[in-house]
C-alpha cells in the first residue's frame, strides 16, 4: 500500500489543538483567509466538497469509483458488496450527500 503524506496545514492544526493554542482569534484569521479563498476562486468549494467525497468512499467505504468495485482492501466498515449515493443542494451553500454501501 502506498504511504500517504499527511499536509504540513493539517500537522500544524493538530499541534495548535493538542498544545491548547487553537485560539478564537486563530480561528478567525483562519475562516477570513477561507472566505478571501472562496470569494477569489469560484467553485473551489464545491471542488473541496468533491475531494472530500472521494476521500470518503475511497477510504471509508472502501469503495473504488474508478474501477466500480471493492478497493483491495476494506473499508472501516468492511468490504461493501456494492456502492450508490446521491448529492443534493439542500441551501444555497449547502450540500448534502447519501452514501449506501451495504
Amino acid at each position: 500500500q502506498k504511504k500517504r503524506e499527511i499536509p504540513g496545514e493539517v500537522i500544524e492544526t493538530t499541534r495548535l489543538f493538542l498544545q491548547r493554542q487553537l485560539t478564537s482569534q486563530v480561528l478567525k484569521e483562519r475562516a477570513i483567509k477561507r472566505e478571501e479563498i472562496r470569494l477569489s476562486y469560484p467553485g473551489i468549494t464545491a471542488l473541496n466538497f468533491e475531494y472530500a467525497l472521494k476521500t470518503i468512499i475511497s477510504e471509508v467505504k472502501g469503495w473504488d469509483t474508478a474501477k466500480h468495485q471493492p478497493m483491495e482492501y476494506p473499508g472501516m466498515f468492511g468490504t461493501p458488496s456494492a456502492f450508490g449515493g446521491g448529492i443534493e443542494n439542500i441551501s444555497f451553500r449547502q450540500w448534502q450527500a447519501q452514501i449506501l454501501a451495504p
